[in-house]
Order: structure tokens, then C-alpha cells, then sequence
């Protein structure tokens, strides 16, 4: 019986572990879509800005030489080369550390499932065990009273 209580309490903290690092898992996730969004929010700004830049390009006269049309080209290269830098920072965070945090939180919440799993089945076993133990317990009284009884009566017939 000490064992299965020793069992149970083993199993509880395993239990609590496993919530602990699950409860971890999840808010490292939840902290990693926040940063994808952040990153994705830059991206959109960034092609916003490229967009915008190059309507206000397109709205002015057209440049009077060559070297403030190369100026011109070398700024719209600068913001197409920032939006794609932005949009491949954004894309490698997702494949690589969003993809890991989502991956962790699936391996701690099967872990703590199965230590809550594990948990039960030894609450299980020590209530089946307290069961057998009532009813030994019931069943030595019922035979203590009996003896008792018999041999009240047997002194009882032997006076």
C-alpha cells in the first residue's frame, strides 16, 4: 500500500512537471506568433512604403537626366531590397523558431497527457487496493465478533 501511495505521489509531480512545461511551451508559441506577426506587420509596411513611394514617383515629371532617374531607381531598389529582406525574415521565423515552438508545445502536450494518463491509472490501482483493504478490514472485525461469539457461547455452555 505505501507503495502505491509512493507510486501516486511520484506520478502527481510528474504530472505538475509535465503541466509546467506544457504551460511553457504554449506561451513560447504564443510569444513566437506574436513576433510573426510583428514581422509580418514590417513586411506589409515596408511593401506599403514601396508602393506608395513608387505612385508618388510615377505622379511626378519625369526625372530631366539620367542621373536623378538612376537616383530614382537606386531608391525603389532600396525599398524593394528592404521588403524582401523583411518579408525572408519574416518566412525564415516561421520555418524555423515558430515551427520548433509549435513542435515543442505538440511534444509537452503529449507528455502531459500521458503523465496524466499514467497518473490516473495508479489512482486507480490504490482505490482498488483501499477497497480490498476495507473489506479485509471488515472481514478480520466480522471474524474478530464472531470469535468472540463462539467463544462466549462455548464458555457460556461449558459453566
Amino acid at each position: 500500500m505505501f507503495q502505491l501511495h509512493s507510486l501516486l505521489d511520484l506520478r502527481r509531480d510528474a504530472e505538475d512537471t509535465a503541466r509546467q512545461t506544457l504551460d511553457q511551451a504554449v506561451a513560447a508559441r504564443v510569444r513566437e506568433e506574436q513576433e510573426q506577426a510583428r514581422l509580418w506587420e514590417a513586411q506589409e509596411a515596408a511593401r506599403a512604403t514601396l508602393k506608395s513611394e513608387q505612385a508618388r514617383l510615377l505622379a511626378r515629371p519625369a526625372p530631366s537626366n539620367a542621373a536623378e532617374a538612376s537616383l530614382h531607381e537606386r531608391y525603389r531598389q532600396r525599398l524593394r531590397a528592404e521588403a524582401t529582406r523583411r518579408a525572408g525574415i519574416a518566412k525564415s521565423q516561421r520555418d524555423t523558431v515558430l515551427a520548433a515552438a509549435t513542435a515543442a508545445e505538440s511534444e509537452a502536450r503529449q507528455a502531459f497527457e500521458q503523465a496524466h494518463r499514467d497518473r490516473e491509472a495508479v489512482e486507480k490501482l490504490k482505490e482498488r487496493a483501499d477497497a480490498e483493504e476495507k473489506k479485509l478490514a471488515e472481514r478480520r472485525a466480522e471474524d474478530a465478533a464472531s470469535d468472540l461469539g463462539q467463544a462466549a457461547f462455548i464458555r457460556r455452555d461449558s459453566e
